[in-house]
């Protein structure tokens, strides 16, 4: 049987497995975003950049977490800056700018919910 998931109509069908870095590409000299969910409540978001391009500082009512799943973003989140890899998930709150930059070609989900 096989579970994995391949509709981009619908990416999250319950019980099926959808594979995260297979769904989106890099384009060359872009930013590629891809709506898997999104509520009232908050969403999940799968993007992918190529290297040197950016998200302007910006800020957002919802508290948003970035899970890298390959590549590498330089984060910088208020005053705060870190180099994020693969695995890494990094915290941004609510109503606090925030700006990301690739130092690679880099893929990952962006997680947003509203703040507790």
């Amino acid at each position: 049987m096989n579970n994995k998931q391949q509709n981009p109509e619908k990416p999250l069908l319950a019980g099926n497995a959808f594979d995260l870095i297979e769904n989106i590409e890099v384009a060359a000299d872009a930013v590629v975003s891809k709506t898997l969910t999104r509520s009232e409540s908050g969403s999940i978001t799968l993007f992918a950049m190529d290297n040197g391009q950016e998200i302007s500082s910006h800020s957002a009512p919802k508290d948003a977490y970035v899970l890298v799943l390959e590549g590498e973003l330089f984060i910088r989140v208020g005053s705060q800056e870190t180099i994020a890899a693969a695995s890494s998930l990094v915290s941004m709150p609510a109503q606090i700018a925030h700006a990301l930059e690739a130092r690679k070609a880099t893929k990952f989900l962006l997680f947003m919910q509203q703040p507790s």
